[in-house]
């Protein structure tokens, strides 16, 4: 191989280690950032209450006797046709065949928009509920509760089908911050009940059930 080839060959290996050099360079950019501080994210709430109504703008449960009414003004509806208003006594407690409409207000009190979608019955803290009388009024105590404003029934069978834990509702409605949400309760004892329930009293707490209801 003659000089200049030589040359040429060097010259060309030069120019290939500075191309490498070249590459593997670094440089410097400008950067910043922006920050918003402060930022809450708070969680809203569905908050469900409930007074009596129908009228009978004593607090306490929908269904009383004249032991839990100091005043003795509403111990019972009497049973009828239409139903007589609050304050037509049933004096001396429940009988076979009576039928007493009983209503509850619902309200939400949390800032989201709820639906209602179960309801159940539970045996009263303290309360002694038990033997062949219990047994025998669970079974012949009618409850039909409804929502009257959309003509909704809630449920319509016996006292025992609700106190087994959350019963579904068919058709769930919406409960909105504010209220109220009017629920009427219908019980009525059958005329079939007899003597093993005479003289004994029952007590049970009424609930409701609301999730959030979502728009999507």
């Amino acid at each position: 191989m003659n000089l200049k080839r030589r040359l040429a060959l060097f010259s060309a290996s030069g120019l290939l280690g500075i191309s490498l050099i070249a590459g593997g360079a670094t440089y410097a950019i400008f950067t910043d950032s922006a920050t918003n501080n402060n930022n809450n994210f708070t969680s809203g709430t569905i908050d469900l209450d409930q007074t009596r109504d129908l009228g009978d703008t004593i607090p306490g449960p929908m269904f009383y006797s004249s032991t839990s009414d100091p005043t003795g003004k509403y111990p019972y509806d009497k049973s009828g046709v239409p139903l007589a208003p609050p304050g037509s006594d049933a004096v001396g407690g429940w009988a076979p065949g009576d039928h007493v409409l009983r209503a509850m207000n619902l309200f939400n009190k949390g800032s989201l928009d709820a639906k209602v979608t179960k309801l159940k019955a539970d045996i009263s803290t303290g309360a002694t509920n038990s033997g062949v009388g219990y047994n025998q009024f669970i079974n012949k105590m009618n409850i039909k509760i409804m929502y009257p404003a959309q003509n909704r029934v809630l449920y319509n069978g016996p006292l025992s089908g609700l106190l087994n834990g959350w019963v579904n509702i068919s058709a769930p409605f919406a409960i909105y911050p504010g209220g109220p949400a009017n629920i009427t309760f219908e019980a009525t004892l059958d005329e079939s009940a007899d003597n093993d329930i005479m003289g004994q009293t029952f007590v049970f707490d009424f609930s409701f059930y609301a999730e959030q209801l979502r728009n999507n």
